[in-house]
């Protein structure tokens, strides 16, 4: 199921009907855990890479995870965005909504967060070193970005 955002019920003084348990509780325990695929949309980048994601959506909470590969040297120019499952609530230019994890080939490994960039996208913040300043992903940032590095994104957010 994965979105669950059927409204509640108001209860009055009435029978109570098989139909209202299933579509009140049934369905909503059965939402719970369940995980619908999405395919982001990556901006900023015009090398080859491929992209995959799952969300699940229970009212307005949205719990998503995605992941980003390159598969050529990372060319391209300005920020890098990715898109979001579901369209987002406003929140302020560069809030923090959730993790990203940058896996190179020759064992690096990065960590920062993905940063609001607008109801539909987010862009990656990380520190390049440790004790620097944080940096946007970019297709230059961090260096030398090949084919097979990997992006990996988690995060929780209220939807619009």
């Amino acid at each position: 199921m994965g979105v669950f955002t059927t409204a509640a019920k108001t209860w009055g003084a009435e029978a109570l009907k098989s139909s209202d348990l299933n579509a009140q509780v049934r369905d909503l325990i059965n939402g719970f855990g369940a995980w619908t695929s999405y395919s982001p949309t990556v901006g900023g980048l015009t090398s080859s890479y491929s992209a995959s994601g799952a969300y699940s959506q229970i009212g307005k909470l949205v719990y998503f995870r995605a992941s980003v590969q390159l598969t050529a040297t990372a060319t391209g120019s300005g920020s890098v965005t990715v898109s979001l499952p579901v369209t987002s609530a406003t929140l302020t230019a560069g809030t923090l909504m959730g993790t990203a994890q940058f896996t190179a080939n020759s064992g690096a490994i990065y960590f920062g967060g993905m940063a609001y960039s607008s109801t539909t996208v987010f862009i990656v913040r990380m520190p390049i070193t440790i004790g620097s300043t944080n940096s946007t992903w970019t297709p230059s940032v961090p260096s030398g970005q090949v084919s097979g590095d990997k992006w990996m994104f988690t995060a929780v957010y209220e939807a619009a």
